[in-house]
């Protein structure tokens, strides 16, 4: 399936708030690649998996990958990822 699209374009995400890491996935769970997004778009993101009760977690490129790494990646519960790309979906379709 190929990636949502998501072209860097604002602040980094620590600037819009804590995007946590591979830490808060509980140790039973294994996640998969939901895909790079906006950092506007993961935060949005990000929130409605919380909602939704969805494990998952991000990854944003380090100091020297920005140069070709865009985004910030999001990683979710592989047995949730169906369900995590309609919220995705509805996420980024809410755009104006």
């Amino acid at each position: 399936m190929h990636a949502f699209p998501g072209a860097f374009a604002g602040p980094p995400v620590a600037i819009l708030g804590p995007m946590p890491g591979l830490e808060r996935v509980p140790p039973n769970v294994r996640t998969t690649y939901l895909g790079q997004f906006t950092a506007e778009h993961a935060v949005r993101i990000a929130r409605a998996l919380d909602e939704e009760d969805i494990v998952w977690w991000s990854k944003e490129p380090g100091y020297l990958s920005r140069i070709w790494e865009h985004g910030v990646r999001l990683f979710v519960d592989r047995t949730e990822v169906e369900h995590a790309r309609e919220v995705a979906r509805g996420v980024i379709g809410g755009e104006p």
